[in-house]
């Protein structure tokens, strides 16, 4: 039988002063659970300074089918902050703000730019591929992923500075076409992953859950041709880190260390 692969994306220490964000993979046998060969590095972003060790990171990576995408947060990156267009996350030289799909031959694409904190990833049954991730002060965003599309940031943002009631870059001009959010969520509520039921109940299925920290909720949407027709949320009263689903059954991992 075929071996499966286990995906993990780190910081990687350098030296005191610099890190950088890996991905690794390593066999395994699915029936005995024990790896079949040795960590392989799949991608290596470039070094950055240990001072921004865990902000804004991402790293998450989803498998669907025989299909791997991953996400790169912006790690808080300003190049200038008087012109957001310099920002590494506008930059597609950098690997920051990014999301990217890794083909079958370990060859790594770029899909989109413009992210701040992807912290979910779902390939739908409509086939396409949806991301949510935290803006700042608010602006959390669940967006449509479609390759070569721009998603604003930092340029754009329905968040605002924080401890303030603006956006530092929103009389900026600039000339590129950015691809606005299916959804913000104002004010934030740290939205964290996000999944597609099926097999669960007539009335949910096709429907999303989108997992919030701040908010310690779950939210239960409707997406009809690109559109959000409702969104219900459930109050848990934990903050959510992962959701996975089996049939009949939704699984939820929280930051004080349940599975509820």
């Amino acid at each position: 039988e075929a071996q499966q692969a286990l995906y993990a994306s780190y910081e990687k220490y350098v030296d005191p002063a610099h890190n950088r964000f890996e991905i690794s993979s390593i066999k395994f046998d699915p029936h005995t659970q024990r790896s079949t060969g040795n960590w392989s590095i799949k991608f290596k972003s470039e070094e950055f300074s240990s001072k921004t060790f865990g902000l804004a990171g991402g790293g998450k990576i989803l498998t669907a089918g025989d299909r791997t995408f991953f996400a790169v947060g912006d790690y808080g990156f300003y190049a200038d902050k008087t012109h957001p267009e310099m920002h590494a996350a506008q930059n597609p030289k950098t690997s920051f703000g990014k999301i990217f799909e890794i083909h079958s031959d370990g060859s790594i694409e770029m899909l989109s730019l413009g992210h701040r904190n992807t912290q979910g990833l779902v390939f739908t049954t409509e086939n396409q591929l949806i991301n949510v991730e935290q803006g700042p002060q608010g602006g959390d965003e669940i967006n449509i992923i479609e390759k070569g599309n721009n998603y604003g940031w930092p340029i754009e943002t329905f968040g605002t500075d924080y401890g303030k009631y603006t956006w530092q870059y929103q009389n900026n001009n600039q000339s590129k076409k950015l691809q606005s959010p299916l959804y913000s969520f104002v004010p934030s509520v740290a939205a964290d992953s996000i999944v597609q039921l099926s097999d669960f109940n007539s009335r949910w299925d096709g429907d999303f859950l989108v997992g919030s920290l701040k908010a310690q909720t779950l939210f239960r949407l409707k997406i009809k041709e690109n559109r959000v027709l409702l969104i219900e949320p459930i109050w848990i009263g934990h903050r959510i880190r992962e959701i996975v689903t089996f049939p009949g059954r939704i699984v939820l991992m929280t930051d004080d260390g349940l599975l509820m």
